[in-house]
């Protein structure tokens, strides 16, 4: 019994924290950050192809690009490789990716060392890469007096803690009334008909 009364309060303790932590009022909050920006001609572009290094051997290199366009383009991926035997070396690979799609491509090189520093160069068409201070938007919870606004139905003491702008009862709503009609009567005490506190 006293095992099913500690789970039962460990249950209701979770449930309110998991509401506590709900943001029901939310705003938008306008950032900066830097970033690659891809044009065609004067056109700014969604996103960039991007890729990655599959697998690197002695001698091979494999790279796997994807091209988010509509269009065909033709890349180049030169890279370095380091021998202690050979010395150091440039190679590279080239080829179409077409439109929408992966394209895996294999290089062989003969330094009989690692691969470093690989980039990914768009050949044709002519794809202008800027790196941009850009503004953005993204959607944070709505602060009321420095804070997170607290939800309708949690308790209060001050209507600029809830986000709904009224403290009634001691608990937030978003109306001149108690949260949900409901001001947390005591079992001796009834709601009053303008649903604003309770009375004996």
């Amino acid at each position: 019994m006293k095992k099913i009364f500690i789970l039962l309060i460990c249950l209701v303790i979770m449930t309110n924290l998991v509401y506590a932590l709900d943001c029901q009022y939310k705003q938008m909050e306008s950032y900066q950050i830097e970033e690659d920006r891809f044009y065609l001609n004067s056109t700014l572009l969604n996103e960039g192809p991007t890729f990655e290094s599959q697998d690197t051997g002695l001698t091979t290199a494999k790279f796997k690009v994807y091209n988010p366009y509509d269009f065909n383009i033709t890349i180049e991926i030169p890279y370095k490789t380091i021998s202690n035997w050979y010395g150091n070396g440039i190679r590279g690979v080239s080829g179409i990716v077409p439109a929408k799609e992966f394209t895996i491509f294999d290089s062989q090189h003969n330094n009989g060392g690692p691969v470093s520093e690989p980039v990914l160069k768009i050949i044709e068409p002519k794809i202008t890469k800027k790196h941009e201070l850009v503004t953005k938007e993204k959607e944070i919870c709505k602060l009321c007096a420095g804070k997170n606004c607290s939800n309708d139905g949690i308790s209060c003491s001050l209507p600029n803690e809830c986000g709904g702008n009224y403290c009634i009862e001691s608990y937030c709503s978003n109306s001149e009334v108690c949260y949900n009609n409901n001001c947390k009567c005591a079992t001796n005490e009834i709601q009053c008909s303008d649903n604003k506190k309770c009375v004996l």
